[in-house]
């Protein structure tokens, strides 16, 4: 049985424009080591394309990246971005 006290961890919000992909694979090259929080990346997308960026954001990290669907359980150490036209909610 898992402690629920000790199985939390810090969840990272990050919001970027269109244009900020740069900016991510910057700060996401940074943070390539194992880390104890979770990162859910929020960007400004066209809600009529598939997004890439998951895949692109795999490329400058050692971290797993998945895109968000409904029911995901979120894991420390990894990278989840939420997909277009999509409302995000982090509940417990």
């Amino acid at each position: 049985m898992t402690d629920a006290v000790t199985s939390r961890f810090p969840i990272v919000g990050i919001g970027a424009s269109a244009g900020g992909l740069a900016a991510l694979e910057g700060f996401l090259h940074a943070t390539s080591e194992p880390t104890a929080a979770a990162y859910v990346i929020v960007t400004h997308l066209s809600p009529d394309q598939h997004s890439l960026l998951p895949d692109l954001l795999g490329r400058v990290t050692s971290l797993p990246v998945a895109e968000i669907v409904d029911g995901l359980a979120l894991q420390a150490g990894h990278i989840y971005v939420a997909p277009p036209a999509v409302y995000v909610s982090i509940t417990e």
